[in-house]
């Protein structure tokens, strides 16, 4: 209710991004990369400044990952992990701090049977790194991917993406249908449903699910 009522100042003085340096190689048995920077949050984090009234930030961090890709089974995968010194959170006095976290995924993408359907999965995860006692969650973690399926000589295509979050009851499952006949156009119907526990995505919009028809066109 505090959120929901309050008043969100989205003005933020403007300022370089950082910079940041990247390393890949390819390899014999995987493709790496390397990245070391220092960098600006590219969402907002909104700090409590009075009451009913929260303030944009866009917090500068450290940030050293690595990640790699590799052929196996008929598929790709994919793994990810990231070092970030200062994340955003907010203490239980409602004041606002950083903190170290680990930010990591593995992902796999796959054609069944070698057919047109694709198939994408992906575990993710989120970890404060001695976090004092905060507001945000200090730990998340997720599966989430997407099936995408074309048929009638790829006139139609049919996808569901889906995130479903794993240490808390998080749910946005989003099925589309969606017609690509004429040249330049698409119609489509698709529905977007929420659901899920306090402080998660699914449940600060579990009243919004909705069905919505649409038209994307290209000039």
């Amino acid at each position: 209710a505090a959120i929901e009522g309050a008043i969100f100042d989205e003005d933020e003085p403007s300022g370089d991004g950082g910079f940041a340096a990247r390393y890949t190689r390819v390899h014999s048995f995987a493709d790496i990369g390397v990245t070391v920077g220092r960098t600006r949050q590219s969402i907002p984090y909104f700090e409590p400044v009075a009451p009913g009234l929260f303030k944009a930030k866009y917090p500068r961090s450290w940030i050293t990952g690595a990640d790699a890709a590799l052929e196996a089974l008929d598929a790709t995968w994919r793994f990810e992990l990231l070092y970030a010194s200062d994340t955003p959170v907010t203490r239980s006095d409602y004041r606002y701090a950083t903190t170290p976290s680990v930010n990591w995924g593995a992902g796999v993408e796959f054609h069944p049977g070698d057919g047109d359907m694709r198939v994408i999965m992906q575990l993710v995860g989120t970890n404060l790194v001695d976090a004092p006692k905060i507001l945000d969650r200090d730990e998340i973690y997720s599966l989430n991917g997407r099936v995408e399926v074309p048929f009638d000589r790829e006139r139609w295509r049919a996808k569901f993406k889906y995130y479903i979050g794993l240490d808390s009851k998080d749910v946005y499952l989003n099925p589309e249908l969606s017609f690509h006949g004429l040249e330049n156009h698409e119609f489509y119907i698709d529905g977007h449903y929420f659901d899920g526990a306090e402080k998660t995505f699914g449940g600060f919009y579990e009243d919004n699910s909705s069905i919505n028809v649409g038209w994307r066109t290209k000039f």
